[in-house]
């Protein structure tokens, strides 16, 4: 697809896939800033994470700095965050309005790597 065309399908499109497809990227771009506040703290930039407004059990700072957020790769797990919602929006936003039809492995991509985060989430919830 002529980068032109894509452009104007992907900013002027009207379809429910493609307004399902936003929604995702947004909410990726959503996940990846909450990553990047992470990262600030967990590498001494930022030295308090704000909690959830009008609740007590939760507490940002122990879950962030906890061993099992510094556990994978040698790393933070800020970056990675970072890194995981980067490659969800970019599966989600590439492609034009037929990409089912005219590039099927984009969405069957995107099907994959949803499936994976969420396999993901649901063992961190254990």
């Amino acid at each position: 697809m002529e980068p032109k065309q894509l452009s104007q399908e992907l900013r002027q499109g009207d379809s429910p896939d493609l307004t399902r497809r936003r929604w995702i990227i947004g909410l990726s771009m959503l996940g990846g800033s909450m990553g990047q506040l992470v990262t600030l703290y967990q590498t001494g930039i930022i030295s308090h994470l704000p909690d959830p407004p009008g609740q007590e059990i939760f507490d940002a700072d122990r879950v962030d700095a906890s061993d099992y957020a510094y556990s994978r790769f040698n790393s933070p797990d800020g970056p990675i965050m970072v890194f995981n919602y980067a490659i969800t929006g970019w599966l989600a936003a590439a492609g034009g309005m037929n990409r089912a039809r005219n590039s099927p492995f984009l969405p069957i991509a995107m099907g994959i790597k949803i499936l994976f985060d969420c396999v993901v989430a649901a063992e961190l919830a254990r």
